[in-house]
């Protein structure tokens, strides 16, 4: 008997913590879903009563094991058409969600660099000021009280088809129709600053409350000149761990090391080993590369 009551104890205190889960995700559901309030609301719902129905479920059979008493059949199949109407109604919102990424579109902005070639282009991190937000909704997204704080950022380091340095920003974002989707892809806002041969690059965007996630990513293309070399500041130490480049290069652990720009991609000027990357990729923040083409 002891056990059973600790068996009880336990699966209905994991139903309140599923609760508490959903109940804290409740502001994030406003992000994903269209506007109409009342879907947010019935999504709770189901997923409530998704988990804790069979929850429910387990303990009444451990009631019934342990302490020999047992639901009427009437309320059993009461409780299952219950749970198949929530699933139901949770696959219909689905699909609504579905839907509001079924187009995407993008702009994009080519902007030249002034650079001294007798020194080396530096590539360096801000300040990330939702370092410190722990609570995580997906790959790149980060939840805090004023916004959703997306990381999801592709960037290029390739060789330059003129004699310029210069980088393609192209913002990218879905949404249910193609203008929804330019409209958010604009509003992207992801400014880099350039100075004295210094590229710095913000570790995330955000999309305010009452704004819409749709996928939106920037991708960006830093294009140099053979010949042009560059160096990887010590800012990206931190972020450098949630990176993947095509080709292994640990340059968390090459600071200082100058890196020059031949037809196929950087190679190292000063390292131990002579290593080199081509057509290099590196994906923030996800740990797996994804090819170009598929994001």
């Amino acid at each position: 008997m002891t056990v059973g009551i600790v068996l009880i104890l336990a699966f209905a205190t994991l139903w309140l913590g599923s609760l508490v889960g959903i109940f804290y995700s409740f502001p994030f559901f406003d992000y994903i879903l269209p506007d109409q309030s009342f879907l947010s609301i019935l999504g709770v719902f189901n997923l409530v009563f998704i988990i804790g129905i069979p929850i429910l479920s387990i303990i009444l059979l451990i009631v019934r094991l342990v302490f020999g008493k047992r639901m009427s059949s009437f309320w059993r199949t009461g409780m299952m058409l219950f749970l198949s109407l929530n699933i139901v109604s949770l696959v219909f919102i689905g699909t609504t969600i579905l839907q509001q990424f079924s187009n995407g579109d993008s702009t994009t902005e080519t902007v030249n660099l002034e650079l001294n070639q007798e020194k080396p282009m530096q590539l360096a991190l801000a300040d990330d000021r939702y370092e410190h937000v722990l609570f995580q909704m997906g790959r790149g997204v980060k939840f805090s009280e004023e916004a959703l704080v997306c990381s999801q950022i592709v960037l290029d380091i390739l060789p330059s088809p003129t004699d310029e340095v210069f980088y393609e920003k192209e913002l990218f974002a879905r949404g249910h129709t193609l203008d929804e989707a330019g409209r958010l892809a604009r509003r992207i806002d992801y400014p880099l600053q350039w100075d004295e041969n210094e590229l710095t690059l913000p570790p995330n965007f955000i999309i305010p409350n009452g704004e819409k996630f749709r996928d939106q990513k920037v991708y960006l293309n830093i294009y140099l000149p053979k010949g042009q070399t560059i160096e990887f500041d010590e800012s990206l130490k931190p972020f450098a761990w949630h990176v993947h480049w095509k080709r292994h290069i640990p340059f968390w652990n090459e600071y200082g090391k100058i890196w020059s720009m031949t037809e196929k991609g950087l190679r190292c000027q000063n390292c131990d080993e002579n290593e080199s990357f081509e057509e290099s990729t590196v994906v923030i923040p996800d740990t797996t590369t994804i090819p170009r083409d598929s994001l």
